[in-house]
């Protein structure tokens, strides 16, 4: 993969870990000594870095990430305490981990966070130097004004993007909506086109018809040949009229072009939808697999954090319509269906089919209707 294939948040999270080194390099370089050995000063700083590289950058469950990053915290509170005054900027990595909680932990966390960091701060600030109160007191206020502005930071960061995925998915909802209502209108049309059919043209060419019918017996030989012209002529219109009212209310609208509709124009995620062939589908089976694929973007905008995601449809050996969706974020061991996946696999239930999930690799979805 090359670098226009690594995520945003991931160039994001690397700065932030060189960040860290950069305020730890004096004491890992050699230039300041801690207050205990190099050597343990250097190993729990990497068990830090590994731990928020655990909490922040891996597939592992909600609870293991927090659990991760509460240590982390807990061990650079002990790293910043073995370090000197003289050790640079070292108390920014305490400040770092406040803003990135609020991405791993609780708001409440994040509070308990900020203010074990302020105290930790002043007193290895007051304990280990000599400096007077005041300057220990400006000195913890300058880094709890800047853990407060990066935490404040992070909290707005969040709920723009929470908004941005609200609307999206509001707008991938009306997508689709506005696909079936406009599928709807053309069938209600092609119905009353239909009915006026039938009630008048083929009403008067039925009469027409039987009107033929017994002028043909009751005519002169000679006029026989003509009528029999128009009797065919007549039983041929009817049957073009029966072929054109059975088409106009079985036509299903073209799937690839729906599910396209829905999709189109969604920002930050790359979608690819194929449809196989010429599927024959009846109207019910073609509104759930529109739903199917609005429910299955809006959760992978919402919770997979991928950046593609491929969906197909196609017929399988049995003949069975069968959808395949299949996202590169970051999946689930156990995935447990929310709300919209329980209405996704509703659906399918209602005509048939059935619904398969799997997170193991990315999150996939494997949806199979019987086709009669």
């Amino acid at each position: 993969m090359g670098l226009r294939g690594v995520r945003a948040e991931t160039w994001a999270w690397l700065a932030i870990l060189a960040v860290i080194v950069g305020a730890a390099s004096p004491v890992l370089i050699g230039v300041v000594d801690p207050a205990i050995p190099y050597v343990v000063w250097v190993m729990l700083f990497a068990v830090m870095v590994g731990l928020i590289c655990i909490s922040t950058m891996s597939a592992a469950e909600l609870g293991t990430t927090r659990v991760a990053f509460c240590v982390a915290v807990v061990v650079s509170w002990a790293l910043l305490v073995a370090a000197t005054s003289s050790a640079g900027f070292f108390p920014i990595v305490v400040v770092v981990l406040a803003a990135m909680s609020v991405y791993v932990v609780p708001r409440v966390v994040t509070v308990l966070v900020v203010v074990v960091n302020t105290a930790v701060i002043a007193f290895a600030t007051g304990g280990i130097t000599a400096i007077g109160v005041t300057e220990v007191a400006m000195i913890t206020l300058i880094y709890l004004l800047l853990q407060v502005g990066t935490v404040m930071s992070s909290i707005s960061s969040i709920r723009e993007q929470e908004l941005r995925e609200e609307l999206t998915a509001t707008n991938i909802e009306l997508q689709a909506a506005g696909v079936l209502l406009e599928e709807s209108a053309r069938t209600a049309e092609r119905l009353r086109i239909s009915r006026d059919l039938h009630d008048s043209i083929g009403h008067r060419l039925t009469v027409l018809n039987l009107a033929l019918e017994a002028a043909r017996h009751a005519e002169p030989e000679t006029a026989r040949t003509q009528l029999d012209t128009a009797a065919t002529a007549a039983h041929d219109v009817l049957d073009d009229l029966r072929d054109t009212v059975s088409s106009m209310r079985d036509e299903v609208p073209d799937l690839a072009t729906a599910l396209r509709g829905v999709v189109d124009g969604i920002p930050d995620l790359d979608i690819a939808v194929s449809v196989d062939g010429d599927i024959p589908l009846d109207l019910d089976t073609h509104e759930v697999l529109v739903r199917a694929v609005q429910e299955i973007a809006t959760n992978t905008l919402r919770h997979a954090g991928a950046d593609r995601l491929r969906i197909r449809v196609h017929r399988d050996a049995g003949g069975a319509v069968r959808l395949e969706a299949d996202d590169d974020g970051r999946g689930a061991a156990h995935p447990t269906p929310g709300n919209g996946l329980r209405g996704l696999i509703e659906r399918f239930d209602t005509i048939g089919g059935h619904v398969v999930l799997d997170g193991t690799d990315g999150f996939s979805v494997r949806a199979t209707v019987p086709v009669p």
